[in-house]
């Protein structure tokens, strides 16, 4: 999986910047809070969230991988 550097934010960084987080999430639609130099946790626009939640585990997973693969592409609709 791609990673865009765009949206990459330290632990530390969102601990002490948040502001820093929720505006990458407002620009990308989401951003990736990396732990000890691994990604740990997705935030995601709130309004985007049924685009990447569904009813059944393999549509959710399917949405989901639909939806990093747009923000990957920059398609921020």
């Amino acid at each position: 999986m791609n990673i865009d550097t765009k949206t990459v934010v330290s632990m530390t960084e969102a601990n002490q910047n948040f502001s820093r987080v929720s505006r990458m999430v407002e620009q990308h639609g989401s951003a990736i809070i990396f732990k000890n130099n691994v990604p740990r946790y997705l935030v995601v626009d709130f309004a985007k969230l049924d685009d990447i939640v569904s009813d059944s585990e393999e549509e959710a997973t399917q949405a989901f991988w639909n939806y990093l693969t747009r923000i990957k592409n920059g398609e921020n609709d």
